[in-house]
């Protein structure tokens, strides 16, 4: 008897620094954080939990823990949802993008009404304005980027005069302006981007194909002009 009492004696001296340790946690900067030791009880322990998806730890020793997300910040936020346009069919193509002055930009398509718009909020609140209509029927997809000088670049696809076309804005900080850069576009998704001169390259499917358009193509600006690139033929 005096024998198995040794044994579990020595066992628990032994476990007692796995169960007393201080633990060390890594953070995502990278950084190590202590906590203290933590003693708690997890309620229920078994079955389904009462008042919904949720459960309860109690204890101590989570004085040094910190609560964090993954905005990589160490700080806990809270979303907070606003709308900026309330008509049918809004926003169903979007893209956002932030201004150097901390103003969100985001141009939506507005599906019910035909066009394209551009709404801002400069930090109090929403303004919502028409870029321009749609080809002959709806508009596809939208893309937008910003530059370094905090100038809008967006492309999207639409029908003109029954041809499958690709559209390029842009914004100054003050009007749009828009040209066709090709009229033998799928309508569905494309890409854009600008380069150190911020000058738009845009990506997009050619028309044919069926749905899934006839191979990858690049528009590329040169600051005066409109070159275009075959990245992978159709068949």
């Amino acid at each position: 008897m005096r024998a198995w009492f040794v044994i579990a004696v020595l066992l628990s001296v032994l476990a007692s620094p796995m169960l007393t340790q201080t633990s060390i946690l890594d953070d995502s900067d990278d950084n190590l954080r202590y906590s203290s030791p933590t003693q708690a009880i997890i309620s229920p322990t078994s079955g389904w939990t009462s008042g919904g998806q949720e459960i309860t730890i109690t204890g101590s020793g989570f004085s040094d823990l910190a609560f964090s997300n993954t905005t990589n910040d160490g700080i806990n936020h809270q979303w907070v949802e606003s709308t900026l346009d309330y008509t049918d069919q809004a926003g169903r193509f979007n893209s956002i993008v932030m201004d150097s002055n901390g103003h969100l930009h985001v141009v939506h398509i507005n599906g019910g009404n035909y066009q394209i718009r551009h709404s801002i909020y400069d930090g109090t609140s929403w303004n919502s304005v028409k870029i321009q209509d749609c080809g002959s029927t709806y508009c596809w997809d939208v893309h937008m980027v910003i530059d370094d000088n905090d100038e809008l670049h967006a492309a999207y696809t639409t029908y003109t005069s029954w041809s499958e076309t690709l559209v390029y804005m842009h914004y100054d900080g003050t009007i749009w302006t828009s040209e066709e850069v090709s009229s033998n576009a799928n309508v569905g998704p494309i890409g854009i981007a600008v380069d150190s001169n911020n000058h738009p390259h845009i990506s997009y499917a050619a028309s044919g194909g069926e749905q899934c358009g006839d191979g990858l193509r690049i528009a590329s600006h040169d600051g005066s002009s409109w070159a275009y690139d075959v990245v992978e033929a159709g068949n």
